[in-house]
């Protein structure tokens, strides 16, 4: 299924207006600062990597978004006409959903949360296979596993976590323990300012038996 772009792909010129979003663009959010940011690099020195579309309809000129979505956004806001492109032809919904999640785990602003259901979806399209995503990825399987692991907190929780509230390790305390007792865990490491150590201390009597 992974397909990769080769030097040889041709880049074009094509109209900003007749691109429509990747219905499989995992990231909900984007940093408004980060992308003005973008946005005056562009305005210097010009789109440095071409975007990715597949055609969706030849006759009337219109594509699909596959990589490069705050690269489009950028442009957008400095209102360009064109935007440099790799087309894509025969690409399946199935591919365009893997790059643009692979792209996606790519960014080193992706918050916690974010990268977990990106790795889950990734997942899916794999058949649940976690070596794949893995290997597919670049880390570890321990890595991948803690992630996604993420994503069985509360919702509350999770929040927290992409707020910068709650870190990764004071996050992997809080999985250990009862689900009924996690999101009040949660409120005191924000209370108490509690290190993850701290915080499974606390709350021993709460911690998951096995078994």
């Amino acid at each position: 299924m992974a397909e990769t772009l080769q030097q040889t792909d041709a880049v074009v010129e094509i109209p900003v207006d007749r691109i429509s979003p990747n219905p499989h663009q995992p990231r909900k959010t984007f940093d408004q600062v980060r992308l003005q940011e973008l946005a005056d690099s562009i305005r210097e020195h010009g789109v440095q990597q071409a975007i990715v579309v597949r055609i969706l309809d030849r006759d009337a000129d219109t594509y699909e978004l596959v990589m490069g979505e705050r690269r489009l956004r950028a442009c957008k806001l400095l209102e360009k006409a064109t935007i440099p492109a790799v087309v894509r032809e025969g690409m399946s919904d199935e591919t365009s959903q893997e790059l643009a999640l692979i792209e996606n785990l790519q960014r080193d602003d992706l918050a916690p949360i974010e990268e977990a259901r990106s790795l889950l979806d990734l997942s899916e399209l794999y058949g649940n296979d976690l070596k794949k995503v893995a290997e597919r990825v670049s880390k570890s399987l321990p890595y991948i596993e803690g992630r996604i692991a993420l994503l069985d907190l509360p919702e509350e929780v999770q929040v927290l976590i992409d707020q910068g509230k709650i870190n990764l390790e004071q996050a992997k305390v809080i999985l250990e323990l009862e689900p009924d007792v996690q999101i009040e865990a949660a409120n005191r490491v924000i209370r108490l300012n509690l290190t993850a150590n701290e915080l499974r201390g606390r709350m021993q009597h709460f911690l998951k038996k096995n078994g």
